[in-house]
């Protein structure tokens, strides 16, 4: 038997019940044996369940049957995954492995609670700012596995159904909670030798039986009443299995103490070890994992002949040695990927990931491991004592980044990379390098990365030159130098990032629609702690803004996206809606972006559009540096629409708000003492209803489920007569650059005002005249310095400003930006 093996074996005989097998006459469980043509007698019945009506003789772990729950409750025997990825990959892989490089040292990742809400790649953690990790990547513990197959088929992640299904033999490991939904979550993960079957999910498509399939560890008679789920009760453990460490199914009390201390992982794998401890001496988790080699005759469907990437085209990592992709993995682990190239990094890149984490390293980046020796089989590196070849593996390291970052912009465009398209940095390494926290990093891999992409930049016509520098301070002050450097050579003079000026309106993507968002009383953050902060007391964690902030735009383009990728997530199937926002003090510009702090009573929203189901297809991306085609589209579209109105007006609005501008003048002090947000509101929030306390209003939340449930059941209004959706369904279709591109201007004319000309206020109409308008936006591309404010707006634009490019999806990203943008603005 494969020595990785053993502790897993350790793992699937944890039960402390007797050793009966299960009875003979029970077809479901009785003991299936390969024929001579390779074949696979069925182990239960195939028109049955794999989760046992009655648990076998001897079971310590039968539900009460006078439990409610107890019919959901039956331990299963067997469970189900649906995947994009085909058996060859997951195989390559070693099985389902949890997700998120070093998810091992994260304590969050442990929490079963935080796994469920947050589905397989965590897009359901935005409003739970709690379970956010310091450096914002969700990782998890757990893979979801279903109880059935009919969930399997029709529950996955991401936005492609499941091209397989795998059939999986059921071990203790796999926590079946009592009231939560179908799934089971298999702590530590789901090794290849576990998958009994696969086939693909296709109606008619036949069962292939898995040769590495380990028979002589799931297949024992003896083990086969202990081979199953374990259930998990939280109102009534003592019908379930009390072992279980509760800490990880109800989080935890003191959460400083437990993460510092790793009360989760130490309480995850002692639970592991305990349950087996007889049948192993040496257990251990995390689990090793088996390594395959390649097999072509294991299913797979690459679209090309040099491509066994699933059709995404040829990995970079391809050819490279293992500490090279392990390298490459690394560097690109913080990377923001959709789910397409994720797996496709994972799988061509993060190959050696399996065996090469043997502790948790910071501050790991190319020029670090580089200067290691690994030793794979043993798990283990150690520190290379001659150096002298440091310089030359810095820039090999920056290269195999740079080659790796093409390729994701080739295969995934604009979704592919990480927030700073002309950058080499990622954009939360770009905001710690401005906010001045240099002790995370490892800059003098960042100027390495910098050096060789000007390199690339300059032709390849000189070398690549790394300076020596005495400290990782010096070394975070040159790449900053750099990468100013590099903007300034790509900018015009009149380009240069300037202070924000004050707007009037702003735009808020969201997935609620205003018949459920006026009944909410308009929009709060969505962090938990907003409930809590009162004015004159203190309050843990005010200080990061993330909790109190929305994250608003200056661009409709850039709400939009928002309100697309939102909707997918919390209401698969129904669009977003843009709403324009009036300005009030209480919100922050941020360049392109605006911070929101408290929220946006209902009465504060001017107007909506509902967007198009396929507005993530059509958005352009932009280039603000032709003005004169710009202005030509927004001629355009604004003589098209020249004698209606783009955004359905709010007829609650109050104009109260008319007179009001966005804040830029915020001093900083205030955002470093512990009520920094209280004091803020005190002084800004009186417009919006500020009473000294969070939330800024009482509001009963409507979630995402909830939100999707509804609309389903046509119990919420549609945002626009169904005529008038449909024409302007096609009017943005047909003009799509200049309604990505309003700003402030577009705005209040296609919007709930008029416009007399730039920096006009709202008036009163809802029609506006299209000369009015094209004047006005003729004028703002008139001179050098409007044409440069404009293009800074522009989220979509190829070009953008370094605070832009510091800004990520994440809400925590909007309160970092805050605090640059004021420091910055009183700098200059």
């Amino acid at each position: 038997m494969h020595p990785g093996a053993l502790p897993w074996l350790l793992l699937l005989s944890a039960a402390v019940a007797s050793p009966d097998a299960a009875p003979a006459s029970d077809k479901r469980h009785a003991l299936g044996a390969r024929g001579l043509d390779g074949g696979i007698e069925p182990f239960y019945d195939p028109t049955g369940d794999a989760c046992a009506a009655s648990a076998p003789d001897g079971h310590d772990l039968v539900p009460n049957p006078q439990h409610a729950a107890a019919n959901r409750t039956r331990p299963c025997y067997f469970v189900y995954l649906g995947d994009v990825r085909s058996p060859r990959q997951i195989r390559q892989r070693g099985g389902f492995r949890p997700y998120g490089l070093g998810w091992e040292s994260d304590e969050l990742a442990y929490i079963i609670e935080r796994h469920f809400v947050g589905g397989p790649l965590g897009h359901g953690l935005e409003d739970r700012p709690r379970w956010h990790s310091s450096d914002g990547r969700f990782r998890t513990a757990y893979v979801s596995v279903m109880r059935d197959r009919a969930s399997a088929e029709t529950v996955y992640s991401g936005r492609v159904a499941p091209a397989w299904m795998y059939e999986i033999r059921a071990t203790p490991n796999m926590l079946d909670l009592v009231e939560w939904s179908n799934q089971c979550f298999a702590l530590g993960g789901v090794p290849w030798h576990q998958v009994r079957r696969y086939r693909r999910n296709q109606a008619g498509a036949g069962w292939q039986f898995n040769n590495d399939y380990d028979v002589a560890v799931f297949d024992v008679p003896e083990l086969q009443s202990r081979l199953h789920t374990t259930s998990i009760d939280r109102l009534r453990s003592d019908d379930y299995d009390d072992s279980f460490p509760r800490i990880l199914v109800d989080g935890i009390a003191d959460p400083d103490r437990a993460y510092r201390d790793g009360d989760l992982s130490r309480a995850a794998a002692q639970w592991v070890i305990s349950r087996a401890h007889r049948h192993l001496t040496e257990p251990q988790f995390p689990f090793a994992w088996r390594e395959y080699a390649d097999d072509d005759a294991v299913p797979g469907s690459p679209l090309r002949e040099d491509d066994d990437d699933e059709g995404q085209g040829s990995s970079p990592a391809r050819g490279m040695s293992e500490s090279h992709r392990f390298m490459l993995a690394t560097a690109l682990r913080d990377a923001s990927l959709t789910v397409t190239a994720a797996m496709a990094v994972d799988d061509g890149i993060e190959i050696a990931m399996h065996r090469s984490w043997p502790e948790r390293v910071e501050r790991a980046g190319c020029a670090y491991w580089t200067s290691l020796d690994w030793d794979l089989e043993a798990g283990s590196r150690t520190a290379r004592r001659d150096t002298s070849q440091g310089q030359g593996n810095l820039l090999e390291c920056a290269g195999l980044y740079m080659k790796a970052r093409e390729w994701l912009l080739k295969n995934f465009g604009d979704d592919g990379h990480s927030a700073m398209p002309d950058s080499p940095l990622l954009a939360n390494e770009t905001a710690l390098l401005l906010n001045g926290s240099y002790g995370v990093l490892n800059c003098e891999d960042l100027l390495g990365r910098l050096v060789f992409y000007q390199a690339t930049l300059n032709g390849g016509n000189a070398a690549p030159h790394v300076p020596r520098l005495t400290n990782n301070d010096d070394y975070c002050k040159s790449v900053v130098l750099e990468m100013r450097g590099q903007r300034n050579r790509k900018h015009a003079p009149h380009d240069k990032p300037t202070r924000p000026t004050p707007a009037d309106v702003v735009f808020l993507g969201h997935f609620l629609w205003p018949d459920e968002a006026r009944r909410q009383g308009g929009f709060l953050p969505p962090g938990q702690q907003a409930h809590k902060a009162q004015s004159g007391k203190k309050t843990p964690l005010a200080s990061p803004w993330a909790d109190y902030v929305l994250k608003a735009s200056m661009t409709f383009g850039r709400a939009a996206k928002r309100a697309a990728r939102l909707a997918a997530v919390e209401t698969p199937g129904h669009s977003g809606i843009v709403y324009a926002v009036h300005a009030s003090p209480n919100i922050v510009s941020l360049g392109s972006l605006a911070a929101v702090v408290g929220g946006v009573p209902w009465d504060q929203v001017m107007g909506w559009r509902r967007l198009p189901e396929d507005w993530e297809r059509i958005a352009p991306r932009l280039d603000p540096s032709k003005r004169d085609e710009l202005e030509q589209r927004f001629r355009e579209a604004l003589t098209a629409k020249s004698n209606h109105t783009f955004m359905t007006p709010n007829p609650d609005y109050d104009h109260k708000y008319n007179s009001f501008k966005t804040s830029v003048d915020v001093v900083q002090d205030m955002l470093d003492v512990d009520n920094d947000v209280v004091a803020f509101m005190n002084e800004r929030g009186r417009h919006v209803g500020w009473s000294g306390s969070f939330p800024l209003f009482n509001a009963t939340v409507v979630t995402g489920v909830e939100s999707a449930a509804a609309k389903a059941e046509a119990l919420v209004a549609n945002p626009h007569p169904e005529s008038e959706w449909a024409a302007m369904k096609e009017f943005v279709s047909n003009h799509r650059v200049a309604v990505a591109s309003w700003v402030a201007v577009g705005a209040l004319a296609m919007a709930t005002g008029g416009l007399a000309g730039v920096g006009a206020g709202v008036a009163d109409g809802l029609t506006v005249a299209g000369e009015g308008i094209i004047d006005g936006i003729a004028s703002l591309f008139s001179t050098s310095s409007s044409a440069s404010e404009m293009a800074g707006l522009m989220e979509e634009s190829v070009q953008s400003t370094e605070l832009e490019e510091a800004m990520s999806s994440r809400m925590s990203d909007v309160s970092q930006g805050l605090r640059n943008l004021i420091k910055g603005a009183h700098q200059a």
